[in-house]
């Protein structure tokens, strides 16, 4: 049996002899249950208010406390002395009467409250309050470098070094502290300048040397292990050819063995330099090894020399790397040394005994004693901190920093944010950076500490369905519509660098977030990410920002609710339609509370934000309108009943899918259609028509004569009618408007006229003037359908026009070009004289190509072209084909198209307005 046919079981436990910085799988645990008061709740808060912010958790709950038990001062409980402050403290649930157990939090007394209550007033109790491992984080911590905490082997697993000097002190400090225990500090010597290079963004400012400048650091005595390594950073001066001066990074010093020092060098011909010496001073063996030129001078790099002992006592070695601040391998020594000791480390001595350059940065200075530091790895690692652990990826960042501070985590994330350089700063402090740079959340609520990117949020299957129709669903729910979460204009700025600006205001007034500065790697990523705010800001709809389930009243959910994380998708299904027009509340759950009081009561309340954007899908592979963008700009040009099933749509930047490009969208190909969303209601697109070319009619020729030209065949009401007409005479002669058309465009002898299509239509007449005998007149007809001619002139948007001196072909002018998709161009051209024949411009398709030898000849030739996206409108030309050469005109007509929706009305449905939006139901979402 489950619950509620049996109890909930709740169990309590705390583990006053644990470690709290040790892994929580090696705590050993005390069930407490029965201490618990009776009738107080057990509550506990996890996650956040919102999509980013704290992601603390906390709990609460009280003891019976009759014998002191849980009294912190009393040293007769059995509890003493681990039972205090930050003692770890575990809740389960069973719903199976014990039979298995879900966790509900794992977290750290941090506040206990001997208290008297009950009706007498003598009722001894405990209330406790428990937190996650953030609030002991966020508390005490230094401020940091990324080399201090990478040198100092903080991480698990990380080799610490016997002796470490960050060189990090301030500008006023005489001596060198060192970082590790028991180490003495740096005596310095010479012209240092401390704290004064600020620009290494893995350290705090570090010292200049100046040449004769020097430091000694003393090497606790230790038991020989038969190796150690040192490995210092230094910024070589960028004018070091130029001083022609060798920089000695640092010299060790050793005793117990053959040799008496090594030291490192950066020389100005480019060459990493290790000098062996002997007890009395004498050179044993010189290395030198080229880097490539421009890596190293003026730049932070690290350098490292490992001495190791052959047990044997005939190959000894030494080696030595210098190692870029990405972690590439420079130079490198490897060489052998027969079987000379190397003795123990006793000092190491940054710039050297005799310095020579000016001008020189050294820093963070460590010494390992330990075999296990491996050249390729660990000196790489370190080598890497210089530049802050730039280029990382946000999971990573935050796996490493909780490793630095030993603290267990629970990281399934393969691909987030790339990170800008860690800075100095509170490990809590780089924790939220890092969650906000990849929009993640964060979660101490279970002991270790879990991350949940982003990209781990999207396209997911629900992890919890509530039927509102089986009564799963807690009441009052109050969906709200405000304007809390509205924004339609962002810019992100990243932190050192540039910024990018999204705006999706549509000409509302804008409404503008935080404009957050972000810690990005680099300038590409902030209007991404100014993307992603305004994604969040701009879902329709109402906000449900909190849902109570009820598990007494739902005991089936139970399960599925103790198995959430933070991030999950959730879904209400059977809403009532008050709440949610489709019946379903797509939620992500960022955070709850929950109460246990009772063996039976459970109740949870959920802080929720809409799923919506976190929908994405893949582009051209998702199914149906999944895969594929949605429409952000589009409205209904024109009003319509009820009951109408045609809308004319006016896309604006928009490009949709037409069944003559992909006829599989739509039933007559197979396909579902379209659903889309007019004025709040949900319509099912059939069959979406674009602008289309409708026919030409016939040419019409005169000898300075009025012409009328033919009629295009199958033109129909609301069809744009163009009129392309000329005479011959290019200098005197024009021909006229026809009646009840409007001139577009009079460019010389030529004129483009238009009118929208009445039903009933007859052959217009074009009257020339200013010609005589000889004069061609010619004109044609063609009919466009689906144009915008509500928009503008008749959908008229732009042209281009130019005059050509005598030639073969007729050259075409470059035209600005409009950014609204379902675009229509003609392409128009005239010539004094006739032609075998005309082809159109690559990429347009040929409407005609009139000529006549009526009078003294002339030609018209024109063409067209749809787009369903604007493209540069580049210079280009009709090629002509016969006849001579003589003068010409080019012009290019941009026209403002239509798409025509075919759709499935509701049975209770409603007139649409004019300029309705009209967007795209359920698309997948670009994410970040």
């Amino acid at each position: 049996m489950t619950y509620p046919a049996v109890a909930l079981g709740y169990r309590l436990e705390v583990a006053p002899s644990a470690d709290p910085a040790a892994d929580p799988g090696t705590w050993s645990w005390t069930d407490i249950t029965n201490d618990l008061a009776i009738g107080v709740p057990i509550t506990h808060k996890r996650g956040t208010e919102d999509e980013q912010g704290d992601t603390s958790s906390e709990s609460a709950f009280t003891f019976r406390n009759p014998a002191r038990r849980w009294s912190t001062d009393n040293p007769l409980s059995d509890m003493w002395p681990g039972w205090k402050v930050d003692c770890p403290i575990r809740c389960s649930l069973s719903l199976d009467g014990g039979g298995s157990w879900s966790e509900l939090f794992t977290q750290f007394a941090s506040e206990i409250t001997d208290t008297w209550g009950g009706t007498s007033g003598r009722l001894p109790r405990t209330a406790v309050r428990a937190d996650g491992i953030f609030r002991r984080l966020g508390r005490g911590d230094s401020e940091r470098s990324a080399m201090y905490r990478t040198m100092a082997g903080y991480a698990t697993g990380d080799i610490a070094p016997w002796a470490y000097w960050p060189m990090e002190d301030g500008a006023d400090a005489t001596r060198f502290a060192a970082a590790t225990p028991g180490v003495p500090s740096m005596v310095l010597g010479g012209d240092i300048t401390l704290a004064t290079r600020d620009t290494i963004v893995g350290s705090r400012p570090l010292p200049v040397w100046q040449a004769g400048s020097n430091a000694r650091g003393t090497v606790p005595t230790y038991t020989s292990t038969g190796t150690w390594t040192v490995q210092a950073m230094v910024v070589p001066p960028e004018d070091l050819v130029a001083q022609n001066q060798a920089v000695t990074v640092f010299r060790a010093e050793m005793r117990g063995g053959t040799y008496g020092s090594v030291s490192v060098a950066i020389t100005p011909g480019e060459q990493l330099a290790l000098v062996t010496r002997d007890t009395a001073g004498n050179v044993v063996d010189s290395w030198f090894e080229v880097f490539p030129s421009g890596t190293v001078f003026g730049l932070p790099v690290s350098v490292v020399v490992q001495a190791v002992d052959d047990p044997g006592g005939v190959a000894d070695s030494w080696a030595a790397a210098l190692i870029g601040a990405d972690g590439t391998v420079l130079a490198s020594i490897s060489e052998l040394s027969g079987g000379n000791d190397h003795g123990r480390i006793s000092a190491v001595l940054p710039n050297g005994t005799f310095a020579l350059a000016a001008d020189t940065v050294i820093g963070h200075v460590g010494v390992w004693i330990d075999p296990a530091f491996t050249l390729g790895t660990d000196d790489v690692s370190n080598a890497r901190a210089i530049g802050g652990w730039a280029g990382e990826m946000a999971h990573e960042r935050i796996a490493r920093l909780l490793r630095e501070q030993r603290i267990a985590s629970d990281i399934t994330a393969t691909v987030s944010t790339l990170m800008g350089p860690q800075e100095p700063g509170r490990v809590m402090d780089l924790l939220l950076e890092a969650s906000d740079a990849d929009h993640g959340l964060l979660d101490d609520s279970r002991g270790a500490v879990a991350y949940r990117a982003l990209s781990e949020m999207y396209g997911q299957t629900p992890a919890l369905t509530i039927d509102a129709d089986a009564y799963e669903l807690g009441f009052p729910l109050r969906p709200i519509t405000d304007d809390q979460k509205l924004v339609n204009k962002s810019t992100v700025t990243r932190r050192g660098g540039s910024s990018g600006t999204v705006d999706r205001t549509n000409g509302a007034a804008p409404r503008l977030g935080d404009d957050p500065e972000l810690n990005l790697y680099d300038d590409s990523q902030p209007i991404h990410h100014a993307g992603w705010y305004v994604n969040l800001g701009t879902v329709k709809g109402k906000r449900v920002p909190k849902i109570t389930v009820n598990f007494l009243a739902a005991p089936q959910l139970a399960a599925a609710f103790l198995a959430l994380r933070l991030g999950d998708r959730v879904q209400v299904v059977n809403a009532p339609q008050e709440l949610a027009h489709s019946g379903v509340l797509d939620l992500i759950w960022v955070g709850w509370n929950t109460a246990t009081r009772t063996r039976t009561a459970f109740t949870a309340t959920a802080n929720c934000a809409p799923y919506a954007p976190y929908d994405i899908a893949i582009y051209g592979t998702d199914a149906n309108q999944r895969g594929r963008y949605g429409a952000g700009y589009s409205t209904l040009a024109s009003a319509v009943d009820e009951t109408a099933t045609t809308l004319r749509v006016r896309p604006d930047r928009d490009v949709w899918a037409t069944s003559g490009i992909l006829p599989g969208l739509f039933p007559g190909g197979g396909g579902a259609g379209i659903d889309i969303d007019v004025g709040g209601l949900t319509y099912n697109a059939t069959d979406i028509l674009g602008p289309a070319f409708v026919a030409a009619g016939t040419a019409a020729h005169a000898d300075n004569a009025a012409v009328s030209p033919g009629l295009p065949a199958g033109a129909q009401a609301g069809d744009l009618l163009v009129i392309w007409a000329a005479i011959r005479s290019s200098g005197v002669g024009t021909v006229g408007t026809p009646a009840g058309y409007t001139t577009l465009l009079a460019s010389g002898n030529t004129r483009l006229c238009v009118r929208a299509h009445s039903g009933s239509e007859v052959a217009p007449t074009v009257t020339p003037s200013g010609g005589s005998a000889g004069d061609t007149v010619s004109a044609q007809m063609a009919a466009f359908r689906r144009i915008d001619t509500g928009r503008g002139t008749l959908g008229f948007l732009n042209f281009a026009s130019q005059l050509n001196s005598s030639g073969q072909d007729i050259p075409l002018p470059e035209m600005l070009v409009s950014n609204l998709g379902a675009q229509v161009w003609l392409y128009l051209g005239w010539k004094q004289d006739d032609w075998t024949s005309v082809a159109p411009p690559s990429g347009a398709t040929e409407i005609d190509e009139p000529d006549s030898t009526t009078g003294s000849d002339q030609g018209l030739t024109w063409a067209y072209r749809i787009l369903q996206r604007p493209v540069r409108a580049k210079p280009a030309s009709f090629v002509v084909t016969g006849g001579g050469a003589a003068i010409s005109r080019g012009i290019l007509v941009s026209f403002a198209g239509l798409y025509e929706m075919t759709v499935t009305r509701l049975p209770e449905d409603k007139a649409q307005a004019a300029d309705e939006q009209v967007t795209v139901t359920d698309t997948g979402r670009a994410g970040l």
